[in-house]
């Protein structure tokens, strides 16, 4: 396993994770401690993590075709979104009717 730490800035926010490589070089998770959940009073930071999987060829591309979002928390882990890749398409000029 392979990490690197990725820093991106956009004005005045700068956002960092770290990135998990398997022996093939495919990213395989995504770590943040930059995000936060709240309940409108109180702010809780957990890290957050998108682990992907299952790298198949679509549209000409090695990618995973599948991910899931999760926040670590005290408690226990939470999976708030699962997601499987069925296309891609880049440069899109217009906009689609997405289909999910």
């Amino acid at each position: 396993m392979h990490i690197a730490k990725a820093t991106f800035t956009n004005g005045t926010i700068t956002i960092s994770a770290e990135l998990y490589f398997n022996k093939n070089h495919e990213l395989v998770n995504f770590i943040s401690y930059d995000r936060y959940e709240t309940n409108g009073n109180t702010y809780h930071n957990f890290p957050w993590s998108t682990p992907v999987k299952d790298y198949k060829m679509l549209n000409g591309y090695l990618l995973p075709s599948q991910g899931s979002m999760i926040y670590h928390k005290s408690e226990g882990e939470f999976t708030y979104g699962e997601l499987t890749y069925k296309s891609v398409t880049y440069n899109v000029t217009e906009m689609q009717d997405w289909v999910f």
